[in-house]
């Protein structure tokens, strides 16, 4: 009994640091950091806001315990290693998704207080199959959308957010077009600034928006596009809602949905920088997962929480999605809402796709099913959730993957599940019509799954990386790079250019691990992790340059070893990485914890097979941690949470700095940094 408990602690404490969700302002990472001064966990998968985030999951946990709701987490029965699920749609009209979530209450309210409830509802897992309603099939409306271009602004060389596919912007938290640099005021997260740096020894802030605050509402700007003159912010919005509406909820998540969370949107002409003009706001029922743009067509996806509420008729208003335009309220068209056949979830995935140069409505689509990580390109869009299964001998895990095409509107097509857990988005990639994800199976093997545009197996490589799970993916046309990691790293290279029979080609083991895997150019890669040795990790923050010329034979060819500093967000967030596109350089944001904390933007020039330079831009008093790089023509800027410092790139002068609070942290430790 013993060792079953200890087994059931560690997967407990495994799934906690996982999946542990995004916080409000007071617990972001720099306040819990400047309460405990500590060092963060390596993590599996997420960046550092969610590790830190574990304190607060716990507390969560047993409050949602005792008043009777449940943590969001998928709940479909996982299968091994491929299974097509059955596509189509079994709701066609209002009534029948109503009918649907009053069945799925009734049976929830049995699970959560009969005998039979135990700690695997709370996380998730499946149910039994013997109540689950089936409906008749019904086909899909089709919507069209429209699209424009709109000309960019910039002038200077200048960097820009690192993306996964070409040509799809993906929101954050810092944007440049080579003229002015937009960012969200990290020091309350509820407004917004223009900067104008074209005099780099005096920036000056062009304008500055505070989102409004209502007694109902708190609302806080979370990432943004830039589009030519039109600049996108996303927002979150809470309700302040008393704790007795909770009590009205017999199941259901603690937040998402429960407590009317909504994604936001809003639309600014900002010809003129120093004068914003709000052209539209766009709202949508859930928590905000992601966000992506092509030209002008921007896409937002949420996790909507249905609360199951004690009254029947609250219920049917709740379980149908809701959107806003311009404050005006709209229900989900019933043909758009998706419920695939032995689906027992209680959140949809939303999906909002609107054309921001016209004020034509938007598209949406929901789909029952949560979404952890999402991959999408110009003609579609994977999502993809994690499921859990507990029996009397272990925990498995899969991936449910869910596609639709956005040609004509967001229109679900297809479904299926795979054999294991994905680390994040660059898990999933599509090429020439085939579409291939990575997994892990809780340490046991890895595989590479390549399935055609309806999500039927095309092909399967099993059995990588044995006893070890994934850290890094990468892929590359039709070639992966895979790190995997128990003591040492093994860089698996696999051949995908036969989707029927993927195959390694290539294998390189060294100490410690990648995180994360950048291309540079066609032959080479850069990994941002950890250093180690044959016992394990150091901890040490890892900089390897890796040549992949010979797929049969990668080489680590140079590397950077720091000293003290021990975490980069861009091990973890690909947006932290910044090119310069004009140089063989590149840059990340460094922190070192310890007793003192050092914090500063590093720099790297590869030149032929060696990195051959080390550069630090470190603001002179020190903020909070430094989220992003940027660089305009000869200027290197940094943007932490409340400071905007500007740098000449060649000398690294500190040559102005905006001060977005009064916090300061002040700190001389120096870096020691070995390159090889």
């Amino acid at each position: 009994m013993a060792d079953n408990n200890k087994d059931f602690k560690e997967y407990l404490h495994d799934e906690m640091l996982k999946d542990a969700g995004e916080l409000p302002v007071s617990l972001s990472q720099q306040n819990i950091t400047d309460l405990v001064n500590g060092t963060p966990q390596t993590k599996k998968k997420g960046i550092a806001k969610k590790v830190i985030s574990i304190a607060a999951s716990f507390a969560i946990i047993f409050v949602a315990a005792i008043i009777g709701i449940k943590l969001y987490k998928p709940q479909v029965k996982p299968i091994a290693p491929v299974e097509k699920s059955d596509s189509k749609v079994y709701t066609s009209n209002y009534a029948e998704i109503q009918s649907f979530f009053k069945s799925l209450k009734s049976q929830m309210r049995y699970e959560a207080f009969s005998d039979s409830a135990n700690i695997n509802f709370f996380f998730g897992g499946s149910r039994s199959k013997d109540s689950i309603i089936e409906y008749n099939a019904a086909g899909i409306a089709e919507a069209p959308t429209s699209q424009s271009t709109t000309q960019s602004t910039a002038t200077a060389s200048h960097s820009k957010t690192d993306l996964q596919v070409e040509g799809v912007d993906e929101a954050d938290i810092v944007k440049n077009d080579g003229k002015y640099l937009y960012v969200i005021n990290g020091t309350s997260q509820n407004s917004f600034i223009i900067a104008d740096p074209s005099d780099p020894k005096n920036i000056k802030i062009a304008s500055e928006i505070e989102l409004d605050m209502s007694n109902d509402y708190n609302i806080y700007a979370h990432e943004m596009f830039v589009n030519g003159d039109l600049l996108i912010v996303i927002t979150e919005i809470y309700p302040r809602t008393n704790i007795d509406e909770y009590r009205r909820v017999y199941t259901g998540c603690y937040y998402m949905g429960s407590s009317g969370e909504k994604l936001g949107v809003l639309i600014y002409d900002i010809k003129d920088r120093t004068k914003p003009v709000l052209k539209n706001s766009y709202e949508l029922d859930g928590s905000y997962v992601t966000a992506r743009m092509t030209d002008a067509k921007l896409l937002l996806i949420s996790n909507y929480c249905v609360p199951l509420l004690e009254d029947d008729k609250e219920l049917e208003k709740a379980c149908i999605p809701s959107y806003w335009v311009n404050g005006k309220q709209y229900s989900m068209p019933a043909e758009k809402i998706n419920i695939i056949k032995d689906n027992k979830d209680d959140t949809y995935t939303l999906v909002m796709q609107l054309d921001t140069d016209s004020d034509n409505e938007p598209e949406t689509a929901a789909i029952l099913g949560g979404t952890n990580d999402v991959y999408c390109n110009k003609t579609d869009l994977y999502l993809a959730r994690t499921e859990y299964e507990e029996n009397s001998e272990k925990y498995s895990v899969s991936t449910g993957i869910y596609r639709f095409s956005l040609v004509d509107g967001a229109q679900y097509k297809s479904s299926c599940q795979i054999k294991g857990d994905i680390l994040n988005q660059f898990s999933m990639d599509e090429y020439n019509g085939y579409f291939r994800i990575a997994t892990s199976d809780f340490n046991e093997e890895s595989y590479i799954t390549v399935l055609d545009k309806e999500l039927n197996l095309v092909g399967q490589l099993s059995g990588i990386g044995k006893g070890e799970d994934i850290y890094a993916v990468r892929f590359m046309g039709d070639t992966a790079y895979v790190v995997t990691f128990y003591q040492t790293d093994p860089l698996f290279v696999i051949d995908l250019s036969n989707p029927e029979a993927p195959e390694i080609v290539g294998e390189l083991k060294i100490p410690g691990f990648s995180n994360m895997l950048y291309p540079y150019g066609e032959n080479k890669l850069i990994g941002i992790g950890v250093d180690g040795d044959e016992k394990g990790s150091n901890g040490k923050l890892k900089v390897s340059l890796f040549d992949i010329s010979d797929r049969k034979n990668p080489k680590e060819i140079s590397k950077a070893i720091f000293g003290e500093a021990n975490y980069s967000e861009a091990q973890y967030n690909h947006k932290a990485f910044m090119y310069f596109s004009d140089t063989d350089e590149f840059a990340i944001p460094v922190v070192s914890y310890g007793y003192d904390t050092s914090n500063y933007l590093c720099s790297f020039r590869i030149e032929g097979d060696k990195i051959t330079q080390y550069k630090k831009y470190e603001p002179e008093s020190k903020f909070s941690d430094i989220q992003r790089g940027a660089y305009i023509g000869d200027t290197v800027f940094t943007v932490s949470d409340n400071a905007i410092t500007a740098f000449d790139r060649l000398s690294t002068q500190l040559l102005s700095e905006i001060t977005l609070s009064d916090i300061t942290f002040v700190d001389t430790t120096e870096p020691v940094i070995v390159i090889n």
